[in-house]
């Protein structure tokens, strides 16, 4: 078992380095804490990871599209890979226990789709739905993206950051 510290250096038991793959997640771990790009020098002086071995494995989820560079420079930001991964994660966390069935009373309370979605890239992801029998109707799924622009999302972001109507179309019990 390894041991944890508070600055999220790499650790060792009886003298033994973390993992390769411990040290990847470690990395991985640091380029998404931040509120900002991360440079090389940055995790191998947070992470305490000699460059050599921090170069090579930032490089290998370069490759695999795990680290992007930011534009103009050569700091790391999260790739499209981790991207995927994370809200993979929040979408399997979304809809076990409390949070999809709390989303199922709300949908049976007020006879409408009820759903749970971030924001990423201009586009609105659904983590998880509680959905209604409709006769007819649009089917959304979990996983889902919609560009912002749609009227549903459109509701959805305006309706949650400024709580006011934006639509005549809605019905008497949408939220």
């Amino acid at each position: 078992m390894t041991e944890s510290t508070s600055d999220n250096k790499i650790s060792s038991i009886n003298g033994e380095t973390r993992s390769p793959i411990l040290k990847a997640l470690t990395i991985l771990e640091a380029v998404v804490s931040g509120d900002r790009a991360v440079s090389l020098h940055e995790l191998t002086e947070c992470l305490g990871i000699p460059k050599p071995t921090a170069h090579r494995v930032a490089l290998l989820l370069e490759r695999e599209g795990f680290l992007g560079r930011e534009p103009g420079n050569k700091r790391f930001v999260p790739g499209h890979r981790l991207v995927d991964l994370g809200f993979g994660a929040l979408r399997a966390a979304a809809r076990q226990g409390p949070c999809h069935l709390a989303l199922m009373r709300l949908a049976e309370e007020v006879g409408e789709d009820c759903g749970l979605a971030v924001i990423m890239g201009g586009e609105v992801a659904r983590l998880d739905i509680a959905a209604i029998a409709h006769p007819l109707g649009v089917v959304t799924t979990p996983g889902g993206r919609s560009p912002t622009v749609t009227a549903r999302s459109r509701e959805t972001s305006s309706s949650s950051l400024r709580c006011r109507s934006t639509a005549s179309t809605r019905s008497p019990s949408t939220v």
